[in-house]
């Protein structure tokens, strides 16, 4: 039976909270895809928002919103600081030879 790595960092009782509320955190990979990004009217700059499909280092897969300033490079490779409930706090970019292995066969990368 698959566990998620979610439980050894979760107390019993949160668990499940933590199951139905997506409180991941720690470090996730995405491949910016620019056709899933939205404008946003914002006051603070942060103008492009965007919802990808991130993996973990060992390939656990979470769904994440974020915004930036800026339309991120298309298939660019990023490195994603995830905190629970706040989600994702920063991002930078990675090369392909930068990923966890099990990362490179979720997004394909050579």
């Amino acid at each position: 039976m698959w566990e998620s790595p979610l439980r050894s960092r979760c107390s019993c009782a949160l668990y499940p909270l933590a199951r139905k509320y997506g409180l991941n955190w720690g470090s996730y990979y995405t491949q910016v895809d620019n056709t899933r990004v939205s404008a946003q009217v914002a006051s603070d700059g942060m103008d492009h928002s965007y919802d990808l499909t991130a993996y973990s280092e060992s390939g656990d897969r979470i769904d994440v919103t974020f915004l930036t300033e800026r339309e991120l490079r298309d298939e660019a490779y990023l490195k994603l600081d995830v905190l629970p409930l706040r989600g994702v706090v920063s991002w930078e970019e990675v090369p392909a030879d930068g990923l966890p292995a099990a990362v490179g066969r979720q997004l394909g990368a050579r």
